[in-house]
Formats: structure tokens, sequence, C-alpha cells
């Protein structure tokens, strides 16, 4: 889900419009600060040449569109599409620079002015769910349970991040469960295999798995299938 986006006009800071649709948010006046410095930043060590576009903030990314003196940006889920959400920012830039593009010359500082722009995002969005993308994640068997109960504890589409685990007052403790070593000793996976079973927790996909142990992705694929067919793990829909 894309939790919140944040149109800021880049000479004065301000940020003239914002909506949120989930459960991740920040400061409006220090988002605007922190990602105006960061945008000028992105041009000086470039020459101008380029930009920042996706911050990796662990458990989200933030996306960033330059343009025409605005700046928007949006916090989303991990697993969302990049692609998705940049090429979305980057239609809602533009048909806000066209809308407002003149009124923006001799802005006073009224942001009362833009609130009309506010259904046009959420249509172009669809209310923040417009880059969510089904993905096969794997998950061990080992942990299914405990995986399902957590499922039924937190709201319907809720993202699984610390935060709303904490409000939650849901503690993993069940990841820290593991396979007996009699799989290692009797030689159906090796101790590398070993551990990447116990990476398939069902927030994890392959390519973030792989990022996880510094291997690429064919070979963290390749484990996953031969757990698959040791019947240890089940791929899930999320």
């Amino acid at each position: 889900m894309i939790h919140a986006v944040y149109i800021i006009h880049q000479v004065s800071g301000v940020c003239v419009l914002y909506n949120k649709y989930g459960t991740i948010e920040f400061n409006e006046d220090l988002i605007a600060g922190f990602l105006t410095a960061l945008k000028d930043f992105s041009k000086e060590v470039t020459g101008g040449k380029g930009h920042i576009k996706v911050l990796d903030m662990v458990i989200y990314n933030i996306h960033l569109v330059f343009k025409g003196g605005i700046l928007i940006a949006a916090a989303s889920d991990k697993r969302d599409s990049k692609e998705i959400a940049q090429n979305k920012l980057e239609l809602l830039l533009d048909e806000f620079l066209k809308r407002y593009g003149e009124a923006l010359e001799s802005w006073s500082g009224d942001v009362r002015v833009f609130r009309d722009f506010n259904n046009f995002v959420d249509e172009i969005l669809q209310k923040g769910k417009i880059a969510e993308v089904p993905r096969e994640i794997p998950l061990l068997k080992l942990y299914e349970k405990d995986y399902n109960k957590e499922q039924k504890i937190l709201k319907k589409g809720a993202t699984l991040d610390n935060r709303i685990l904490e409000q939650e007052n849901i503690k993993r403790e069940w990841l820290n469960k593991r396979l007996p070593r009699q799989v290692v000793s009797q030689g159906l996976i090796n101790d590398e295999e070993y551990k990447i079973a116990h990476l398939c927790n069902g927030f994890s996909d392959v390519n973030e798995i792989a990022e996880k142990v510094g291997k690429n992705v064919e070979y963290i694929q390749e484990v996953i299938n031969k757990l698959d067919r040791l019947e240890m793990i089940k791929m899930i829909q999320v």
C-alpha cells in the first residue's frame, strides 16, 4: 500500500497537499524540509544530471518525483511495485503542474487553492492500493500455525511492520523456532540451506532473502525449490 503522499512546494518547503491511506506517515513540515534538502543534495553531487528516486527505509520505501519546482513524495510498502508507484506519482505531478502551473508563479502561500486535487490523487492511487501486486512468499511449515494466528490478529490488509506489531502488542517469538538439526546430519539439506529455510517466514520473497544472505536470486530460488520438494515450506500469496 502507498501509505501517504506529499506534494511539496520546493522553494518555500511547504507541503501543499497531503493524503493518508495507511499507517506510515511523517510530520509534514519535517518531511518537506528533509526531502527538499535531499533533492538539492542529489542535484549537487550529480552535477544536476540525476536525482534520487527511491529511498530504502528498511521496512518501507519513499518514492520521490521532482519537476517544475514541485516535489511529490510517497511512502509505500516494500512489497509494492516500485515501477507502478513511480509511474503514478509522475502522472500526478504532470497533472498538478498542468492545473496549477500558472497559479504557482504568483502563489501567496494559501494551500486551500489545491484542495480540489485531493480527489484526483485518490482516484489515481486508488486510495493507496494502486501499486499492490500479488507476490508468492515462502513460508516454513514450522511457522505456519503461528503465522496464520498473527494474520487473524492484525486487521485485514494491514502492513506487518514493527510499528503495527508494537501497537497490537504482538511479538514474533515463534520465529525463534528451529527445524531439528537431523535434517542436516541426515543430509537432507546443508547448513546454508538450513539457514535459508528459517528466512522463509512469510514476509520475505526470494529477492529479499537473497539480499539478506548475500547470494544471487537464482541460487536462492534453487534452494526454495528444494525445500518445497522436501515439503518443508509452502508458497503463499500476499
